[in-house]
Parts: C-alpha cells; sequence; structure tokens
C-alpha cells in the first residue's frame, strides 16, 4: 500500500476510534412512559394478537389480499413500536446487588443492569406477541439505546489508567499485600492494553479499506431474478458480516464476492482496490491480529496471576472489571449474545421466582435457540441504537429478501431478534412506524451526501419513495 493510501485509512481509522470515544446520543426518551403504560399498551397489543391470530392463520399461504391487508392493518392500530432509552444506572429497575457491585465494580454494575432491563423488554416482546403459541406477525417491539453511565470511570490518560488498575484489584483497605500485587501488575497490563489496542485499529482498518472498496451497484440491467437477488444481498451485506466471513476461510474468495477489483480515485488520488492487492493486504492484517493475540497471552496470564495472588482465587480469566480496563473500554457497556444469555439464565425476573431464560421457553426452547442476535457477531452497545424484535409467521409489507431469509413459518423458528440496523436493509422498521422515521428518511433523501468521488448513490431515495406513497400503495401500484 503506497504511503498516502496508509496516512488516509489511518486517519479514518483514527476518527473512528476518536467516535467510539466521544459517543452520541442518538435518541431522547418520548415521554418517559410510567411503568403502568407500558403494562397497559402491552396488554392491548397482547390482547390484539390473541384475537388476530385466528384471522391471520388462513392468511399465511395467499397473497397479500385485501383481507390480509385488514388484518395488518388493524395489528398495526394496535402494536407499534415503542422507543425507550435504557439507563444502565437505574439501580431500581435492576437486582439489589448490583448498586452495591457499583461502589467497586462500576463498569461491570452498569453493565449488569442495561442487560436486565434488555432482558425484560426481550420477555415483554415475546409475552406481547403470544409467547410462541399464537400466529403473528413479525414486528419490531421496541427501539432501544443504553445512555451514557455517569458513575463508569473515564481514562483519558496513563495516570488515570493506572490508578483504574489498582482500584479495580478491589483491595480491602487494609490489605497492603493486595494492593503490592496490584501496583505490580501495572507494567504487564499496560502492555495487554497496547495489544488490544493495535488489534482494534488493525480490524478498523481492514474494515474500512473492505467497505471503501465495496461493490455498489448490480453488473448489469438485464440480471436473471435470481441472480439480481444474490448480488443485492451481497451489495446490503454489513461490512462486519463480511469481516466475520473472512476468519477462517479463503481471503481472496471472500472478498472476490464484495469488491470492485479496480483502481478507485479519491479526491486526486487513486486506491488500489484490485483483487490481489486487497487480498494480500487482508491476509496479512488478519495474520497480524492473529500474532497480536498470540504475543498478549502471556501479560493477559501475568495480570491474571497477580489478580489470583492478591485475593487467594483460581479464576480461569481477568474479572470483567479489569478485562474492560486492559481493552481500553472502561467506560464503555458492551455485551455479546453469549454473554446477555448467559445473564438471563442466571438472573430471575424482578418479584418472580423465574429465570428471563426460561421465562421465554416454549416447546422444550428456551433463551438459548429462542433469542438472536442478528447479524450474527455484532455486540450491543451504549449509544448505538438496536432494536428488538418478534420473528413471527407472517413478514409486513415491505420486508426485503434479508428479512424473509431470517423469519419463517412455524413455531419452531419464533423467536425474539435482537438486531444493531434495520432488518432488511431498513424497509422492516420503515414499515414498522412510519411517522417516527418519515421525517428523518425524508431530510437524509435531499442531502448532498460525499460520496461523489466514489460514485455512490444517496441511500435514502427508497425510503422517501416508501413516505411519500405508503407501504400498501407502493406494493399495490
Amino acid at each position: 500500500m503506497k504511503k498516502g493510501q496508509q496516512n488516509y485509512f489511518m486517519i479514518v481509522v483514527i476518527i473512528a476510534v476518536l467516535s467510539l470515544v466521544v459517543g452520541i446520543i442518538l435518541f431522547v426518551n418520548l415521554g418517559g412512559q410510567l411503568r403502568e403504560n407500558q403494562d397497559v399498551n402491552d396488554a392491548f397489543c397482547k390482547s390484539k394478537i390473541d384475537a388476530l391470530s385466528k384471522d391471520l392463520e388462513p392468511e399465511l399461504t395467499s397473497a397479500w389480499g385485501d383481507a390480509l391487508q385488514n388484518v395488518f392493518k388493524s395489528f398495526r392500530a394496535s402494536c407499534t413500536t415503542q422507543t425507550e432509552v435504557v439507563d444502565p444506572q437505574n439501580w431500581d429497575a435492576c437486582d439489589s446487588s448490583f448498586k452495591a457491585l457499583s461502589k467497586t465494580e462500576p463498569t461491570a454494575a452498569a453493565t449488569n443492569c442495561a442487560m436486565q432491563q434488555v432482558s425484560d423488554k426481550v420477555q415483554r416482546c415475546w409475552e406481547m406477541s403470544g409467547e410462541g403459541r399464537r400466529t403473528a406477525f413479525s414486528w419490531a417491539c421496541f427501539n432501544v439505546v443504553i445512555s451514557e453511565a455517569s458513575e463508569t470511570p473515564e481514562v483519558s490518560s496513563y495516570t488515570e489508567f493506572k490508578n483504574q488498575i489498582i482500584k479495580s484489584f478491589n483491595c480491602p483497605l487494609f490489605d497492603g499485600t493486595c494492593k503490592d500485587y496490584a501496583r505490580d501488575s501495572i507494567d504487564p497490563a499496560t502492555i495487554l492494553a497496547a495489544y488490544n489496542n493495535l488489534i482494534d485499529i488493525t480490524e478498523l482498518s481492514t474494515k474500512s479499506k473492505i467497505d471503501f472498496c465495496r461493490i455498489t451497484e448490480l453488473s448489469q440491467d438485464d440480471l436473471s431474478t435470481e441472480q439480481e437477488m444474490y448480488e443485492t444481498e451481497l451489495i446490503n451485506k454489513r461490512i462486519e458480516e463480511i469481516y466475520s466471513e473472512l476468519i477462517n476461510s479463503n481471503v481472496n474468495s471472500v472478498l472476490e464476492k464484495y469488491v470492485v477489483d479496480k483502481m478507485v480515485e479519491h479526491g486526486d488520488s487513486e486506491i488500489d482496490c484490485t483483487l490481489n492487492t486487497l487480498t494480500t493486504e487482508v491476509k496479512s492484517n488478519l495474520e497480524q491480529i492473529e500474532e497480536y493475540n498470540s504475543d498478549l497471552e502471556p501479560f493477559e496470564n501475568s495480570v491474571l496471576r497477580k489478580y489470583n495472588s492478591a485475593h487467594n482465587s483460581e479464576l480461569s480469566e481477568l474479572p470483567f472489571q479489569l478485562m474492560k480496563d486492559t481493552r481500553l473500554e472502561t467506560e464503555t457497556i458492551t455485551f455479546t449474545e453469549l454473554e446477555l444469555k448467559n445473564f438471563m439464565k442466571n438472573i430471575p425476573i424482578q418479584e418472580q421466582s423465574i429465570s428471563y431464560c426460561d421465562s421465554i421457553s416454549y416447546k422444550g426452547k428456551d433463551c438459548e435457540d429462542r433469542v438472536e442476535y442478528y447479524p450474527n457477531g455484532f455486540k450491543l452497545k451504549q449509544n448505538k441504537l438496536f432494536s428488538i424484535e418478534y420473528c413471527g409467521d407472517r413478514l409486513p409489507f415491505g420486508s426485503s429478501l434479508v428479512a424473509t431469509s431470517v423469519c419463517e413459518q412455524g413455531d419452531d423458528q419464533r423467536r425474539i431478534l435482537i438486531s444493531d440496523s434495520p432488518t432488511g436493509g431498513g424497509s422492516r422498521l420503515i414499515n414498522e412506524n412510519l411517522d417516527y422515521n418519515c421525517p428523518i428518511l425524508e431530510t437524509a433523501a435531499g442531502l448532498e451526501l460525499p460520496f461523489i468521488e466514489t460514485g455512490i448513490s444517496n441511500p435514502f431515495g427508497a425510503a422517501e419513495t416508501i413516505c411519500k406513497k405508503g407501504v400498501v400503495r407502493t406494493l399495490t401500484s
């Protein structure tokens, strides 16, 4: 890669890293609904789904005729997507132990409290939609964002980092031996954090380069229906999914599906997006990341040994707070699908004896099979919008092929999808709440976006058409 190109992508990575540090609150709570209002809304929607289930079942094999449109309109009049903000330090909404934990492990406590509130919305969405026992539409129950946690520590200097590592050892006040172990861990913890930072930067720069070189339009106008569907799906694939696909795969075979294989102009310079060059760069970066992961192990083990010696414990991995500190995520709330499912298995619903996982059990399947992050591999993260959706038997108007491949008919597939992007490239959540989404989308459709050099057109035109015509009229015109 030429030096100018390296500088360009390093600038992109620096901006991306800074954006993660700064963060942006995407949503505000519209109205601050009380729990009583939530219960009323949930109960009203649940009763409507129960009533419509008998009308919907015989229509599943039919096309979108007048009868099915009427059922859908009746459903949407009763069940609308709720927009909610999760406060990760709303201790009244969470298990009482988390407030006590916040004194010593603030990030862990806030993460647990956020997971409990997300689990609560998963359970509410499942219950509203008939608990898997009813024939129902697929729909988005909630659009959610996890807000800032004001009490989690922020680390912006090396002095603060060192102090945070010592604090996360959670030593008793007069235990000098424990504090000595904590101080001795600073150097290996620093190297561990540096390696984790290099991994993040290398991963971000790899994604940035691939995303820049993406194919953005169909190969020709007269494609067969199947080929057009295939190419459209590749164009709409998220960069995170492509990156996951690269792991343990033939890099060239993966990239040739997504990149343009040519030199691409960018301002006064050219970026080498040829397949051979890009394959070499990506393979090198993936090997570098693998090497970093291998190199950091002795330092991670050193910190772990010192922690175990300090507390006379036998942990096999770093405790949560130290893990976040050495990943430079001290103030960041984030959790994976596996972490959420483990939480749901171990924490009971407030004032009940049943766990969140068991509460969405049906026909021998609990949260292990009935909860799914979509697409696979992403993390829920504060300040980033996500949706909690019910995967039912019939898709709403306007659902794309991506959505169709996710939700099918049958009680075995009925589950909760937690998605960090609107299912089906955006059409589905547009349809879930036209009044809420359309003002933003129509404004974006009129903007001059900075895509001129790459030839990428404004992506919001289709959404604007849906907003202006209405979903039903767009489908039937």
